[in-house]
């Protein structure tokens, strides 16, 4: 067993060491209550506890680059612009991600009566259909107000998704397609939507916000404001001024 676990330790990262071992003491287990061992060889074995890797964030530099590779110009009133519209919708996608720490997923499901921009507030439906409320900041207020002009003019303008892609709401696969595609054009490497709820700091995000508080820090899994979200709904109900 002891060189078993060497072998292991050499070629293994520390958390698959501690699975294996795991499975062997269910194992060893069984044998000992079928009879076919008085001793289970994995008794008195600890599982040694693996060592906390960095959590890759991103770094102020690349949040500048990534919003800066969607900065479009303003286009003609009452036109649709492809072009613009993509650089305001893909700037929106990157600052809720930022700003919120929601999942891709949860981004997606949005619709337009989920964002209410007077009060700077987002109401998600996570896992479980488990709905919370998350503030964001008032340039991504500024940044959704932008976009939702333009996607007035998008031709599947009627659907009531906050996103919008070329044939109607947007999926998860195209928001990370936008990730990729913007982090390429920024030169901004190992982009993903994990690494945005990272960066995330529920915590800290309204210090943030109000300019007095660090700047990132890792997402560390707040619980969901459940209750508070369904007596925001039942109190003030979704925010027509979003697509008049």
């Amino acid at each position: 067993m002891s060189a078993w676990l060497a072998e292991l330790a050499e070629t293994c990262e520390p958390s698959t060491v501690g699975i294996r071992l795991r499975g062997m003491r269910r194992f060893c287990r069984w044998l000992v209550s079928e009879g076919e061992l008085e001793v289970a060889p994995t008794d008195g074995i600890e599982i040694p506890a693996p060592p906390e890797k960095p959590v890759p964030i991103l770094t102020d530099d690349e949040i500048a680059r990534l919003l800066k590779a969607c900065a479009v110009p303003r286009g003609r009133p009452g036109t649709f612009d492809r072009t613009v519209f993509l650089g305001r919708r893909d700037e929106v996608v990157l600052r809720l991600l930022l700003d919120t720490g929601v999942r891709v997923s949860e981004l997606c499901g949005l619709a337009l009566t989920d964002v209410d921009l007077d009060r700077e507030l987002a109401y998600v439906t996570g896992k479980g259909s488990r709905p919370r409320v998350v503030p964001f900041g008032a340039n991504t207020a500024q940044a959704v107000d932008r976009y939702l002009r333009v996607r007035a003019l998008h031709p599947h303008a009627r659907s009531t998704r906050l996103l919008l892609g070329q044939r109607g709401a947007m999926t998860p696969d195209g928001a990370r397609d936008v990730l990729h595609s913007r982090a390429a054009q920024a030169g901004v490497t190992h982009v993903h939507p994990h690494r945005f709820r990272n960066t995330f700091c529920p915590p800290l995000a309204r210090r943030r916000r109000a300019g007095t508080g660090p700047r990132r820090c890792r997402h560390d899994g707040a619980p969901p404001a459940t209750a508070w979200a369904r007596h925001e709904r039942s109190q003030h109900g979704p925010n027509p001024q979003l697509w008049r």
